[in-house]
């Protein structure tokens, strides 16, 4: 999706576990994130340093590819991700409004689900917008006889979502970096030409 967003996504929407707040959840996400160049990472603290919130960097970072990363920040171990990871690492998600995400990744919104401690904080909603031309641009593609497929580590509804915007129907979702190459290889065996 990265490829036909514009790669500047944004913080639109906070859903804060029971008993945090949303600036709580945010300002921990945005500490773990201080280390990373990921694009929603930046997004992130953009939006933590909008609010005005204190944010003191992790002292270390870990970055699971495809699913997210896990930070030290003192005595404190936070994950920022997926919600894979977070299961991974036997985060409680029975509060975790899967309807609710459900709905927002079917709008095209990307879930960064944050726990502090093995405690799920809550989930911070962003998005990246189509850059102009994306589906003209694709239309053209498929005009010249080629297959066009979105590959993505985006979780599928939300993948699928972005698909719709610009007019793509084949989607592989929820691939991570190494399940990409393995799929142009893949394809590359079959005796197609790929370009990614």
């Amino acid at each position: 999706t990265g490829t036909i967003t514009s790669g500047q996504p944004e913080v639109v929407e906070l859903l804060p576990a029971k008993a945090v707040t949303a600036d709580e959840m945010l300002a921990v996400a945005a500490s773990a994130e201080q280390l990373s160049r990921h694009p929603i990472a930046q997004a992130i603290s953009t939006e933590a340093e909008r609010r005005g919130l204190p944010v003191d960097a992790a002292e270390q970072l870990e970055v699971i590819p495809g699913r997210g990363i896990v930070a030290t920040s003192g005595q404190s171990t936070v994950l920022s991700g997926s919600e894979p990871l977070l299961a991974e690492h036997d985060v409680d998600l029975q509060d975790l409004d899967h309807q609710e995400l459900s709905r927002q990744q079917h709008m095209g919104r990307t879930a960064v689900l944050v726990a502090r401690d093995r405690q799920l904080l809550g989930a911070i909603l962003v998005t990246d917008q189509p850059v102009e031309h994306a589906e003209e641009s694709i239309a053209s593609l498929e005009a010249m006889g080629l297959q066009v497929q979105m590959v993505s580590g985006d979780r599928r509804a939300t993948a699928e979502a972005i698909a719709r915007m610009v007019g793509i129907s084949d989607v592989c979702a929820e691939v991570t970096p190494v399940g990409k190459q393995q799929l142009v290889a893949q394809l590359k065996s079959n005796g197609r030409h790929v370009c990614m």
